[in-house]
């Protein structure tokens, strides 16, 4: 109609135009055609309809009517139908592949059944014709979870180019960036992102999420800028720059006041505690780990409970710390990371016995370091021949110093006394550490005075004291210690080691008032010495008779830490001589050795109160696992002063 209609209109004004201008009445003329012959009218027609029907643009309305139709069909059915969604869909796509609606939900549901290249495919025709931020930034989402960083930097930078306002996309092409290791290049973007309000929170986060990453240093803003802000994101990764940093902020933060946590309210109360362990506010930790027991925040059990876990060991609440960290490995995703924290905190109370099992775990999700503490573990337990084969898998691997380490520990563990002079000093303090029976003191005292460094040799007396202080023995500590006089030190940590063991030693042996003395010039007890703080405390309430104070800081150590000993059965004694208080004393002892079974100085002080309780079959028990700590000689000296003799028949 179109074609053979307007070459119609040219065949009569071309034909009878100058008739119409003589005013002529045409109907009554019978005219012969002279400019354009009725044949070139019909031909012409034909080409005029043949280039319409191959040079269709004019269809290009028609069809954005038609996809849209289709489109909207595919909207109407896709929550009860999805498959005839989809079928409605790519009929809209086939008449306007660029119809950016139809070809993003075509995206989604090709995504939905895994097929990734029809996804990023459909993603693609959506940005074809004038593309938004968000037909872009959903392709960039895709080359994101697959991996093509470049090709994604290709399209965002294209982005740039077309929406050069867009906040989003400069946000984007800064994560881009990052993804490559191109951090200047990131740090600008990001920078160029903060100036557009929309994305100015998203911005920032990564901006200090990149620095914090990288190790960067801040040019313009410090971190108390960022810490202002009304968005908990950026104040969390302000605060974890901080922490990269090892800067302890002076700034507070308020837990949500609806009690309902999300990722990034979660993970700035998570960096906060890490930021503050070392002036950790107990009754804001205790909140924070009340609101992530709440039933509704429990997604977030890990970010949150870690960390305050951390804080409770600085602070001495170790029992709450090993619980706590107990509670994220059920159901947690990083057993592996959490059973070696708690092994390295076992390892740290002086119970490898007790990390050797986190340390187990630990392996049988992948830990690799802790490989390497399973085998200083065994060794310190005194399992040498399984430490030795622990230590070779160690030297197996392709780190060079692990590897020098381990063959270094397998010559200590294994070498026969003959090649002790060819060891190197620091191989000698081990070897007077590991292979060396507390038994014989002659031979260690021969061994110690060849090794020349004398930091080392004070660390071998040192170690060889705790041991004998272990196994309750502090007459022979003492003597160990005693040792010490003389030796010129280098090493600031060791001295101060020194000083705190101590006043455990002077503890050990009652000598309260020396051990006041001492304190007195200014010892500071700071993060991760709380529990010995309240231990001397408790001591001298006690010797004042200040009653009320001594009971609330033995409460304190029989609750807090069951892997402090002395703290353990010096509670359990203050309630059974003072308050005369049987029961709470064996609950004490008996709580305490379910976590630290072979502490001996707690089993000494179990036997006899289990069995003034009547509970012989325990203690018999008790008296068969102390039987394997000590020697023959200090078993049958503690046997005979208790009177246990009716027990070793049981």
């Amino acid at each position: 109609h179109i074609g053979f209609g307007m070459v119609f209109l040219l065949y009569v004004a071309s034909n009878f135009f100058a008739m119409f201008g003589k005013n002529l009445q045409v109907s009554k003329v019978l005219y012969k055609p002279t400019a354009m012959p009725y044949f070139i009218y019909r031909f012409a027609g034909l080409i005029f309809t043949l280039a319409l029907l191959f040079y269709n643009s004019w269809m290009v309305p028609v069809n954005h009517f038609i996809s849209g139709y289709y489109t909207a069909m595919g909207d109407l059915f896709y929550v009860d139908d999805k498959t005839l969604a989809f079928k409605y869909y790519q009929r809209g796509h086939v008449y306007a592949p660029y119809n950016q609606h139809a070809a993003t939900a075509l995206a989604n549901l090709e995504g939905e059944r895994g097929n990734y290249l029809k996804e990023i495919k459909y993603s693609i025709d959506a940005t074809s014709f004038r593309p938004t931020e968000f037909t872009f930034l959903n392709v960039d989402n895709l080359y994101l979870l697959s991996g093509n960083a470049y090709e994604d930097l290709q399209l965002l930078r294209k982005a740039k180019d077309l929406i050069p306002g867009s906040g989003a996309i400069k946000n984007n092409l800064g994560l881009a960036f990052t993804r490559v290791g191109l951090s200047d290049s990131a740090r600008f973007y990001f920078s160029a992102a903060r100036k557009n309000e929309k994305t100015k929170n998203s911005a920032e986060m990564n901006l200090l999420g990149l620095l914090a990453k990288n190790d960067l240093p801040l040019r313009n803003d410090s971190i108390d800028h960022f810490l202002v802000s009304n968005s908990p994101s950026v104040k969390s990764n302000a605060i974890a720059l901080a922490n990269r940093k090892g800067k302890t902020l002076k700034a507070q933060i308020e837990l949500p006041a609806d009690s309902l946590l999300d990722l990034f309210s979660a993970t700035l109360i998570g960096n906060y505690l890490t930021n503050q362990i070392n002036q950790t506010d107990t009754a804001f930790l205790s909140r924070c780990i009340n609101l992530v027991q709440r039933k509704e925040n429990l997604t977030f059990k890990e970010i949150i409970l870690v960390p305050a876990a951390k804080a409770c060991y600085a602070t001495g609440q170790v029992n709450r710390a090993f619980v706590l960290l107990q509670q994220v490995i059920m159901g947690g995703s990083n057993q592996g990371l959490v059973n070696y924290i708690l092994g390295l905190w076992a390892l740290d109370q002086g119970k490898p016995n007790v990390a050797i099992n986190s340390f187990y775990y630990a392996m049988n999700y992948k830990s690799s370091a802790a490989v390497l503490a399973n085998a200083a573990a065994l060794a310190e337990d005194g399992r040498i021949d399984e430490s030795i084969i622990a230590w070779d898998t160690v030297s197996r691997r392709k780190d060079s110093i692990q590897h020098t380490l381990a063959e270094s520990m397998k010559r200590v563990l294994a070498a026969p006394p003959s090649w002790f002079q060819d060891l190197t000093d620091l191989e000698k303090y081990q070897y007077t550490h590991y292979r060396i029976p507390l038994e014989d003191t002659t031979l260690f005292l021969r061994y110690v005075s060849q090794i020349s460094n004398e930091d080392l040799r004070a660390k071998a007396f040192l170690s060889r004291s705790r041991k004998y202080l272990t196994i309750d023995e502090g007459v022979l500590a003492a003597r160990q210690f005693r040792h010490l006089q003389g030796l010129h030190l280098r090493d600031t940590r060791l001295f101060v080691s020194i000083r705190y063991f101590e006043l455990r030693l002077m503890a050990a042996q009652g000598l309260n008032a020396q051990l006041q003395d001492l304190i007195k010039p200014g010892i500071l007890f700071g993060p991760y010495r709380e529990t010995e703080r309240v231990y001397y405390a408790a001591l001298k309430q006690e010797a004042s008779g200040d009653t009320l104070s001594a009971t609330r800081s033995y409460e304190w150590l029989a609750r807090n830490n069951p892997y402090f000993d002395e703290g353990v059965v010096a509670s359990a004694r203050y309630f059974l001589l003072r308050k005369g208080n049987l029961r709470k004393s064996y609950t004490i002892l008996s709580d305490a050795l379910q976590v630290n079974p072979n502490a001996v100085r707690i089993l000494k002080a179990y036997i006899p109160v289990a069995q003034a309780r009547g509970f012989d079959s325990f203690a018999a028990g008790a008296l068969a696992t102390l039987r394997n700590q000590i020697s023959v000689v200090a078993f049958r000296n503690f046997v005979e002063e208790k009177q246990l003799s009716a027990l070793l028949a049981q």
